[in-house]
């Protein structure tokens, strides 16, 4: 049987702090004009995740693909991010650089999001 510490993840993420403090703006749907540079047909979404931002391990600054600059966002399991998500925090948008899951055999614990903003 697994070992399944979501609901502890959460809990301990929820009390770092509010729990709008983080929001995931995804992009569906949606058609790309070549012509017009531009998606027309898609749809936008504002999700609400239970999260914490946290100070990026050095040990993943590579220089080139995560940055010293990067933030790191610990997510609960309850939204699962993308790469073409927008993550909000502190009113700045940031884009997805790395997404790393927190998974032990099988079962989604957490999500570990490297962002840029």
């Amino acid at each position: 049987m697994a070992l399944d510490l979501s609901k502890t993840a959460t809990a301990l993420l929820s009390g770092l702090g509010d729990a709008s403090y983080v929001k995931i703006t995804r992009t569906t749907g949606g058609t790309f004009d070549p012509v017009a540079g531009e998606t027309t047909g898609s749809s936008t979404s504002v999700l609400d995740a239970v999260g914490a931002v946290i100070r990026l391990n050095s040990n993943l600054i590579d220089g080139e693909r995560i940055v010293a600059t990067d933030k790191m966002v610990m997510l609960d399991k309850g939204v699962t991010p993308t790469m073409t998500d927008m993550i909000t925090f502190d009113g700045i948008s940031h884009t997805i650089v790395q997404i790393l899951e927190t998974n032990h055999a099988g079962t989604t614990q957490l999500w570990k999001v490297v962002c840029r903003g």
